[in-house]
């Protein structure tokens, strides 16, 4: 996997899986004390420090994801805000994912940098 959180050039196909395969389960291994957050009780002392924690990775995953998106984005020769769109509509952000994972990267320079085969 290239840069974790950078944002600029080209990522293949292979890359942008495994940051989805990583991404993906993290969210939900952190995500179910923020579902629990409002149910009260002793154990919500505990439960709001595990929330701060969850908060920050959260932010984190997110990063890594849009990172891992724009890239991939780059590598089919469009621009990162095409993310906008997956993430206001969506149904399309699904879509949008599937397509990411299927379809082949240009087999060419492109403005966003070398073909990142030819880049290793």
């Amino acid at each position: 996997m290239k840069g974790w959180f950078d944002f600029r050039g080209r990522g293949d196909r292979i890359d942008f899986l495994s940051t989805v395969w990583l991404v993906i389960p993290g969210l939900g291994l952190f995500g179910a004390p923020l579902a629990m957050m409002g149910m009260g009780g002793a154990q919500q002392a505990a439960l709001l420090v595990f929330d701060i924690i969850a908060i920050c990775m959260g932010l984190v995953a997110i990063t890594v994801a849009l990172a891992g998106a724009s890239r991939r984005l780059h590598d089919l020769d469009l621009s990162a805000w095409w993310l906008a769109l997956g993430v206001l509509v969506p149904f399309v952000g699904m879509v949008g994912l599937v397509v990411l994972a299927m379809v082949p990267g240009q087999a060419r320079s492109n403005g966003y940098g070398p073909e990142p085969a030819a880049a290793v």
